[in-house]
């Protein structure tokens, strides 16, 4: 389960319960709080000086064969992982859309501060 921000030890418990909840709701076997708390791994992706809000972080719990086959039973169309670096949702389009734009704001924030500065010269 992937979650951003800022990593504790009760964020990572949180996560790991949210995931072992749905998980349940799921209908997989086997699946208790007390098993999601003892046997959940964390996993964080970015330097600590990294912004919270752009860390990469990770809860991971280990399922058996059976439980991974039911999942695979019930969801049979999620063969690959959706979300992250693997998803198509931002194409090479609207990256250069979205980059465009920043540098548009940014040239816009940048002429805006030499104006403003260029008229406390001439006070």
């Amino acid at each position: 389960h992937r979650y951003n921000g800022k990593y504790t030890d009760t964020t990572n418990r949180a996560v790991a319960k949210e995931l072992g909840e749905q998980l349940m709701l799921d209908g997989v076997s086997g699946i208790t709080e007390e098993y999601v708390l003892d046997n959940f791994q964390f996993w964080g992706y970015n330097p600590p000086f990294t912004l919270p809000y752009f860390r990469r972080n990770e809860v991971w719990l280990k399922l058996n064969d059976d439980q991974v086959s039911y999942l695979k039973e019930k969801y049979p169309s999620s063969n690959r992982l959706v979300g992250g670096s693997s998803s198509n949702s931002m194409t090479g389009r609207s990256m250069f859309t979205l980059g465009l734009c920043g540098l548009v704001v940014g040239a816009y924030a940048v002429g805006f501060i030499f104006r403003s500065r260029s008229q406390y010269r001439r006070i």
